[in-house]
């Protein structure tokens, strides 16, 4: 497996804790992931789902007055699914796939890379947006005969 180099020090990073917790408990650790913290500590996590909403909280109150988070927080109270709250960890799996493509890496790449075994299921994670499609006119703009290189485009229904 290659990993970036941010990727790599941030293992290298769980690694040190996990080491960390091997000699204050004495015990061998079995998880990259275990629990640091609390009575599970040096157990494995089966589920991540109370961190994650934890996490998608703080990224929507991030940055954001008292007054401003209070507000926020009792929106988000009413509207449970609404903004990164209503987001699902396997929602990164289809980013990750419009990332792989946009940055140009070829699509067998990118399917070894995001697991995808078939053609039709990678296709149905890479969806086009209008942006995509802007882009496509853009750089046709001009290649063409009778066409020029405007600058602006419309959508036509």
């Amino acid at each position: 497996m290659y990993l970036t180099p941010e990727l790599k020090s941030l293992l290298a990073a769980q690694l040190e804790r996990v080491e960390a917790l091997k000699r204050q408990t004495g015990r061998i650790a079995l998880y990259l992931f275990p629990h640091l913290r609390g009575r599970r500590r040096g157990e494995r996590r089966h589920d991540f789902r109370k961190a994650w909403a934890t996490a998608c909280l703080n990224a929507e109150l991030g940055g954001l007055t008292e007054e401003a988070r209070a507000k926020r927080r009792e929106w988000l109270k009413a509207n449970p699914r609404a903004g990164l709250l209503g987001a699902l960890r396997h929602d990164f799996r289809r980013t990750a796939v419009r990332n792989l493509v946009n940055a140009t890496v070829p699509e067998r790449v990118a399917m070894t890379i995001t697991g995808h075994k078939t053609r039709a299921v990678f296709d149905r994670y890479h969806i086009v947006s209008p942006g995509d499609l802007q882009e496509a006119a853009r750089k046709l703009a001009g290649t063409f005969q009778g066409t020029s290189g405007v600058s602006r485009l419309t959508r036509v229904p």
